[in-house]
This record gives structure tokens, C-alpha cells and sequence, in this order.
């Protein structure tokens, strides 16, 4: 992989504990397709154990029975999980229900995710206009700031990442943090072997049966990998969840 780890996602820790103090709930972002491996796991040592809602972005690209037993298990485990299609606002309503503040004044919460979780579509669905910049790159938040909403202040933060090297394949193929270009064919094979119904599982078919040959009639499997990852990542290929609640046991 890249160097993956950007300036304005190092300093996004001492962006939270510099604010941890004035507010009252983190709201945790969490892509539905994969809701262990997309959350920070140091996140209570940033915010002194403030009390969490975690939000599972992307539910439009999960299998839904799969995102429903996630949320049975983390509110088994005392976690309360909102999934959230975005920008259909499909989950917003209960989402809001929990973050009511004290009467008199706004409840203060930040939006903590990793890069290109969704944190701004989430903030301009809640403040209902676009004041956060959005878009498919991960790391477009550079830094910190307030949105009113209502109710509620927002605290926009950078997106968190930690040095996990064994995790980055995974947050690649999710789009989450940009691939080495080189990784690419590697990190379609994977996603195809997760994805098995999809062409047989190899990536020859499916750019054979997308049209990504070169000279001698070929495959051009890096164009395949290429194209495979943004129809994923766009959910042309359906609705797929690539990490399954243990069947027994406590939350993740």
C-alpha cells in the first residue's frame, strides 16, 4: 500500500481530546459492510469514555440481514447502532431520536470515522444543506470545525486511521484508503474470492465478461481490477457485506 497515513489524520487524535471536554456523545461511523475492521479501535482513549453511538454508513450497500444482526449483537453488547442510507436519509429519523439534548441547550458531538466513511454525507444529512465538502477520495476533511444542526453542534473531524498493516487490504477494497496501484489485481482477487456467486470468482471472467482485453484477445486484468473495485465501490454488483456477526458470543 501507499503511505497511508496523511498529516490531517495524525492530527486528528489530539483534535479530539483537545475538544473531548466540551462535548456530550460521540457519533462513530462505521461502514455496514464491514463494522469491525472500519472502526478505531482507540477511540475511548481519545474521548475519556464518552458515551458512543455508532453509525453504519453504506446500509444501501449491505446485505441487509446481515447489517440487522450486527445491530442485534452490538445492542446486546450495550452498543446502539443506526444504519443510515445515504442521501436517501433512510435511518436519520431514529438516528436523531438518539442524540436529543438537554433542554435548554444543543447536544455537542463529533463525528469520528475512519477516511471516506461518510462523516460529511452524514453531517449534510443531519444539517439538511451541504456544508461539508463530500466526494470519493479518501481524506477530503482536513480539519476540525462546528456545524449547528438544529439541536445539535457537530464537531466535522479527519478522518482516524492507525498503523494496521494486516487491516489496509480490507479498507482498500472498500474504498476507504487509496490502494498501491500496484496491489490492485490482488486486492480484486480477494474481494472476488469474498464475492464468489459474482463470475465465477476469477478475474479473467470477469473481464472477459466485461470486455477488458487487449491485444490477442487477453484480459487485461489491472483494468479489471480497476473496474471491479468502482463497480463495487458504486454497488453495481449488488448488495454484499463482506464481514458476518460470529454466531454466538459478545459484540465486536
Amino acid at each position: 500500500m501507499r503511505e497511508w497515513l496523511p498529516g490531517h489524520a495524525r492530527r486528528a487524535p489530539e483534535l479530539l481530546r483537545r475538544h473531548a471536554r466540551a462535548l456530550d456523545v460521540v457519533l462513530e461511523l462505521a461502514d455496514a459492510r464491514a463494522p469491525v475492521v472500519t472502526r478505531y479501535p482507540h477511540l475511548d482513549r481519545l474521548t475519556g469514555g464518552l458515551r458512543r453511538v455508532l453509525v453504519l454508513t453504506r446500509a444501501d450497500l449491505a446485505e441487509p440481514a446481515t447489517t440487522a444482526r450486527w445491530v442485534a449483537l452490538l445492542a446486546e453488547g450495550g452498543t446502539a447502532a443506526f444504519p443510515v442510507e445515504l442521501p436517501a436519509g433512510r435511518g436519520l429519523r431514529a438516528l436523531r431520536g438518539a442524540l436529543r439534548g438537554e433542554e435548554g441547550r444543543p447536544l455537542r458531538a463529533a463525528v469520528v470515522g475512519l477516511p471516506n466513511v461518510g462523516k460529511s454525507a452524514l453531517l449534510n444529512a443531519l444539517v439538511r444543506r451541504r456544508k461539508a465538502p463530500t466526494g470519493d477520495r479518501p481524506g477530503i476533511t482536513r480539519g476540525g470545525s462546528w456545524i449547528r444542526a438544529g439541536g445539535l453542534e457537530l464537531l466535522d473531524t479527519p478522518g482516524l486511521l492507525w498503523p494496521r498493516a494486516a487491516q489496509l487490504p480490507m479498507l482498500a477494497i472498500l474504498g476507504l484508503v487509496e490502494p498501491d496501484p500496484e496491489q490492485l489485481e490482488n486486492l480484486a482477487e480477494e474481494l472476488l474470492r469474498r464475492l464468489p456467486s459474482i463470475y465465477g470468482g476469477t478475474l479473467e471472467e470477469f473481464g472477459a465478461a466485461r470486455g477488458t482485453l487487449k491485444g490477442g484477445g487477453a484480459v487485461d486484468r489491472h483494468r479489471a481490477a480497476q473496474l471491479l473495485l468502482r463497480e463495487f465501490h458504486r454497488g453495481r454488483l449488488g448488495r454484499w457485506s463482506l464481514e458476518a456477526p460470529p454466531q454466538e458470543g459478545g459484540a465486536a
